[in-house]
């Protein structure tokens, strides 16, 4: 029927009828406008939910990785208030470096090496030779073996790579705790990841005079980022970056050490999350993730060793959007 007959059919409808017909159809219009809205505002509310959600989970993963480095932070300030104080009388000795240590290693299964570096190896007069170093000053390095233990923690000769770490020297020139940039090292015969805190110490007129730090167990702290119990949705995975967005612990070893920046140069929407970390923020961003999957990121950036090094770092949480909304269903 075209249209003239449509309109002669209405026409010939009494009056009664016409209201009729035309109140069904403003309703159906209405009925029709507050579907599309209630569409709208679930999926609002879908989105505001996953997107809460996955920065929750972040912020928790967050909380305990930060918990695991002030507790190593904390071990770090007391070694270093003894220390300070057998060097203001003078009587630290190798014997009592090496106990102060191996007490370090052993109240914290979250670091694995630990070392006392003095500029002056005057500092330890009875320091062996093994112990002192080219540039005049003295190094007692240990690693323990067991950390979840107490007891296996060995003295080991110094290491001058420590020397050169970025999380050691930033406490020799600023005099304030510092962490290191996570960077490939060799130890001994095992090519390994290494991330440093470290604590100044000084002599009784304030001036620098060493550094008495630890290495994080990454391997350790890994197991507890990537445990299925922090798991919340399927294929998710969790990520820890530093503020210049440097990968302190990946899934994929190979990008540990690497830059988000570099590693994600073709893919235009991890800029977000970018300045996310360099600003020291937290959030929720829409990304495709390394595997080429639409995503959900969340970002719980922290400060690193109790508000004392004005280092951050960032907890991420990616999961594909597909199981993020899939988990309201």
């Amino acid at each position: 029927m075209d249209c003239k007959g449509k309109e002669a059919m209405f026409n010939r409808l009494s009056i009664g009828s016409k209201i009729v017909v035309s109140v069904s159809l403003i309703l159906l219009l209405c009925m029709g406008i507050l579907g599309v809205i209630l569409v709208s505002v679930s999926q609002n509310i879908q989105t505001s939910d996953a997107n809460k959600l996955v920065l929750n989970v972040a912020k928790r993963t967050g909380n305990a990785i930060e918990g695991y480095i002030n507790e190593s932070f904390v071990a770090l300030s007391y070694s270093q208030g003894n220390l300070t104080q057998y060097i203001h009388s003078g009587n630290l000795r190798e014997h009592t470096s090496k106990n102060i240590l191996t007490a370090l290693l052993d109240s914290n299964q979250w670091v694995d090496y630990g070392y006392i570096y003095l500029k002056d190896s005057a500092l330890i007069p009875d320091a062996r030779s093994d112990h002192r170093l080219s540039n005049g000053g003295v190094m007692i390095l240990a690693h323990d073996d067991n950390p979840k233990e107490i007891g296996g923690v060995a003295i080991l000769p110094a290491d001058v790579s420590f020397l050169e770490d970025d999380g050691l020297q930033k406490a020799l020139n600023s005099g304030k705790p510092s962490v290191g940039n996570p960077m490939k090292v060799q130890m001994g015969d095992k090519q390994t990841i290494r991330s440093t805190l470290n604590y100044p110490i000084k002599d009784e007129r304030g001036n620098i005079v060493g550094v008495v730090g630890n290495t994080l167990h990454l391997d350790l702290i890994g197991e507890s980022l990537f445990a299925e119990r922090r798991s919340i949705f399927k294929n998710d995975y969790r990520v820890l970056a530093t503020s210049e967005g440097l990968f302190v612990l990946h899934p994929n070893g190979e990008f540990i050490g690497k830059n988000l920046a570099d590693v994600s140069k073709d893919n235009p929407s991890m800029q977000a999350v970018i300045n996310a970390l360099k600003s020291h923020e937290s959030g929720v961003y829409e990304v495709t993730n390394t595997r080429g999957e639409a995503s959900i990121m969340g970002v719980a950036s922290f400060e690193v060793g109790r508000g004392s090094t004005g280092q951050w770092w960032g907890s991420v949480t990616i999961a594909p959007k597909s199981s993020v909304f899939f988990y309201f269903l």
